[in-house]
Parts: C-alpha cells; structure tokens; sequence
C-alpha cells in the first residue's frame, strides 16, 4: 500500500495516529530517531477521556489490567486535609486515572500496531521537507542511508525539539517556569492510603505521590536547584527532600527510575502549515500539574486520525482538516491557562489571583467548583467552539451504561463511523425520516444507525437497540428528535426530523465538495 501520510515520532502520540489511520486503509510510515523504547518516562497517568479513545482502538482493557485504577487525588496543605478528588462518579466507563508509566504504554500501543500488520521504523529521522501543491517531498535519514519520498501530508509528532516544527519555521513560544522537579519511581512505606494519590503543598515547594502497582510510586518534588540535562537524583536526595515535608511514616527504597526535568507552558504559533500538521508534545509542551501532556497528545492523533481518514477517503474537504486545528488550539489554549493557573497555585508563584486559592478551600460556595472539578481533571467536560449548552454540537457525548458491556454508549458508538442517534416520532412519519437518510448520504459509508424507537420501514429492524429508554434519557432526546456523533464521540449535529436546516449545513460545509480519490490511487 502507498504510504499517504508519514508520521514523524513514534511515542503515543505518533503510534495513536497510525492506528487511526489504518482503520481507514490509509497507508502511512511511522518513524522514530530512537534505536529502543525509552527506559524511563514522565508521562504516568492516563486519564478518562483517553482511555474513551484507546478504547475505541481496541486496548484499554490491556492498559487497565497493567495500571493501577486511581479512584481519589487528595490535596495537602502543611499537612493539613484540603481538598479530596473522586473520580469514581465520573460519567465514564473509566472512572478513575489509570497510573501506567509511559514505556509501558507505548509498549502496548506498539503490539497493537504489530498485530495489524505495521511496524515502527526505528532510527530513521526526517533530515528535511519541502512542500508544493499536491504533495510534500521529505528527505530521510536511517539504516539505509538517505532516502527521498514524496507523501501526501507529514505530521510531526516528534516531541518539544521538533524537527517538523524548526523544518516549518513555527515559533513555540510561552512561559518557563524558573523550577525544576525531580521523580522517580519507587517502593514506599508509609500509614497513608496507598491505593491514593496525594499533593503535598507547602509554601516553599510541593511533594506528589502517585500510586503504581506493587507498592511502588510515583514521585516527584519540585526543587529549588537547576537540574542540568539529564540529570538523575540519587536516592539519598529524595529521602532529605521528603524529611523536609515532615510526612509521619513515609520510606522510600528500591528505586526502578529516577530522573528530573524542567516546568514548561508553551505552544507552536499554529499545529498546521500547508500540508504538514503537529501533534503532541511537539505543538504544545504543558506544566506535568494535571497530567494533561501525553492524555492531550492522544486526543490530538485521534482528533486529526479520523479527518485524514475522511478527508482522504474523499468523504471530506480541506475544511475538516481545519477543523483539526481550530478545535485543538482551543484546547491547547485552555489547557496552557488551567495548568498555568495549577502550577502556580501548587508550586505558590504569584501568576493566580486569591480568589483562586479559595476555591479549593472547604466551604459552602465552593461546592460547585468542586464537584466540576473531578471532571474537568478528566478531561471528560472538553467543549469544541461555543456550543449552546448539553449535548448540542462541539460537546462530548456522555457515556450511558448498560448491564450488557456489548450495549453501553461505548460499544455503540466510534470504531472509526459516524453514529445517528434518531428517535422516530409516534405516530411514524417515513418520508421525513427517508429525507434525513437522504440527506446523510455523503456519510453513509462511515455512518451507522441507531434507532433509539420503534423501527419505521426506512430502517432496518437491525439499526433498533436495547434499552431505548435509557439512551434517550441519557441523551435528552424526544420523539423527533436525532444526534450525529463523530468518530471520536462528539456530537457533530442536534436537530429534528422537521427542521433539518443545520445538518444540511454542516454537510455541505465540512463534508460536501471533496475530491474523491480513485481506490487505486489510494490503494497505491
């Protein structure tokens, strides 16, 4: 199969959207300067919302039986009980952070990939690109020497020093925090809750403990000392660290890894250039205080996966690659700000205002603030655009649960389709509903049907699912009424059967006019 796409960087990012991509039949190499797997990561929790995603590619039962399920993250002021998170009451499948240390889920990202047939080209590195019209030609560097290939699109995954980003002259400006912390993964002993992960904050500095499996975890302290590049604590520095946090009890011994880093909140002044696009650590490097870094670049390769699958598949025009940037700049702004605003609070910087601290404090009118907040730290409450309010276009369609796994939201909806979620009225009108079928057509390849409702004779007896009910109170959907979900379960379209005006819309704009590509040429 002719490669349509290379894929610059074979971390989570890169490897997410090479499975996205062959889900589509789009060929693509996947390539990476690294000779091995890394040994060690900062990058440790998986939250909600991509475990969502990593589901839907088949492998989060893999990741989940690997990790360990943190249900509660609680908050530490002079050892002091301020806050508590639970995360068990998530609307999700997954409620809770899967603590995994990275390596092992690239490891699993790279099975999966291996099982379908693909492989990750490792020490091969992009030397340069040069773009035109219809095409990008690259010049490669591996085992064999330099190679010269010609692609349809490039995507640099490649991590903060991007050599997609430099090659595209991209500026990746933003704040350096004038700290460093240092981490390792370790045994611990202590009277706490091991199953929990705890924030330590003091006025002078913050302690983090994460759990793993086997009794080992995470840690990390953020300390006052630059760390030169590459530099590894001893053992006997982490314990002075920890003495000076008073924590009753706390041992540590047999670290597996230790490692230290800087704190940065930047972002590339665009995630796309022509035909070349970023994801990942290469178009936005965020503070670690939330987890946001890796969990964003898996959304990213999802996000971008199923347009470049669309798009070439020639169901969509350039419009939905667009759509790629406008809705992860968004996110990327939003998360510069939130992880901002956390590291300060945590780390007691002076870029958030008072009346942040106080949200946090245990008190009546912060109740609110509280109960969102699990949420939002699980990425579960992401919006796209201004959307008018639940479950209307640009928001993540909540998950609805089943007694039967093979019938909840998840098994339903994604597996690289469109869904329609449609609600026929009572009594039955076929011709408005043939004429919503009618106008869907530029989708039906991609597009499965779920008849939330008695079936009408425009729908199969096939399209009817379980539990009607349910879903539709889940959803707030009325007789009448229907809901086009993405690939990636956000809702594309609200509407009624008689008033399919924004549909029509919607349509034509992203998913009408596109240049349908011969299947031999994309056979190639």
């Amino acid at each position: 199969m002719k490669p349509h796409v290379l894929i610059v960087g074979g971390g989570p990012t890169g490897m997410t959207l090479a499975l996205q991509l062959q889900r589509f039949g789009i060929g693509f190499r996947l390539i990476e300067k690294r000779d091995q797997q890394a040994s060690g990561s900062k990058a440790l929790s998986i939250n909600p919302a991509s475990l969502n995603l990593l589901n839907d590619l088949g492998i989060a039962e893999t990741l989940v039986n690997l990790g360990h399920k943190t249900e509660v993250i609680n908050l530490v002021y002079d050892n002091q009980p301020l806050m508590r998170a639970r995360f068990a009451r998530l609307p999700s499948k997954f409620p809770y952070f899967l603590m995994l240390p990275q390596p092992e889920t690239e490891r699993v990202l790279e099975q999966q990939l291996n099982r379908l047939g693909h492989r990750l080209e490792r020490q091969c590195e992009l030397r340069s690109l040069c773009q035109h019209d219809g095409h990008v030609d690259v010049e490669l560097h591996g085992s064999a020497g330099v190679e010269r290939q010609r692609f349809d699109y490039v995507v640099g995954c490649d991590g903060g020093l991007s050599t997609v980003r430099s090659e595209l002259g991209l500026g990746f400006s933003g704040y350096d925090y004038n700290m460093h912390f240092i981490l390792a993964d370790l045994r611990i002993e202590w009277q706490g809750a091991k199953e929990q992960g705890f924030y330590f904050i003091r006025d002078d500095g913050f302690l983090i403990l994460l759990p793993l499996k086997d009794g080992y975890h995470r840690i990390v302290i953020k300390v006052a000392e630059q760390c030169p590049p590459g530099y590894k604590p001893s053992l006997e520095e982490i314990r002075d660290y920890i003495a000076r946090y008073a924590i009753p009890g706390l041992r540590v011994s047999d670290p597996l890894w230790l490692s230290s880093a800087p704190f940065y909140n930047r972002s590339a002044s665009s995630m796309r250039r022509g035909r070349v696009f970023l994801a990942g650590d290469a178009a936005h490097l965020f503070s670690p205080i939330g987890g946001f870094g890796m969990n964003s670049g898996i959304a990213d390769a999802f996000n971008l996966g199923w347009k470049l699958g669309y798009h070439l598949n020639g169901l969509a025009g350039d419009s939905l690659l667009q759509s790629y940037v406008e809705e992860r700049e968004q996110n990327t702004r939003g998360l510069l700000a939130k992880t901002d605003k956390s590291t300060s609070l945590i780390a007691r910087l002076n870029r958030h205002l008072p009346a942040d601290e106080r949200l946090y404090l245990p008190r009546m009118d912060n109740r609110a603030f509280i109960r969102q907040f699990p949420l939002e730290t699980a990425g579960l409450s992401l919006r796209y655009g201004t959307p008018l309010g639940e479950m209307h276009a640009g928001c993540l369609l909540p998950y609805a649960a089943s007694q039967d796994p093979a019938t909840d939201s998840l098994a339903l909806l994604g597996q690289a389709r469109h869904s329609l979620l449609l609600v026929p009225p009572q009594p039955a009108d076929a011709e408005a509903i043939q004429r919503l079928l009618a106008l869907l057509a530029p989708l039906r390849s991609r597009l499965r049907i779920h008849c939330l409702g008695a079936a009408t004779a425009p729908l199969a007896a096939g399209h009817e699912v379980p539990e009607p009910q349910r879903l539709r109170a889940a959803w707030q959907l009325a007789e009448g009424e229907f809901l086009l979900v993405r690939p990636d379960l956000f809702v594309d379209c609200r509407g009624r059967l008689d008033d399919t005006g924004a549909l029509a819309t919607l349509l034509a704009r992203v998913y009408g006019g596109a240049m349908r590509l011969p299947a031999e040429q994309l056979a190639g």
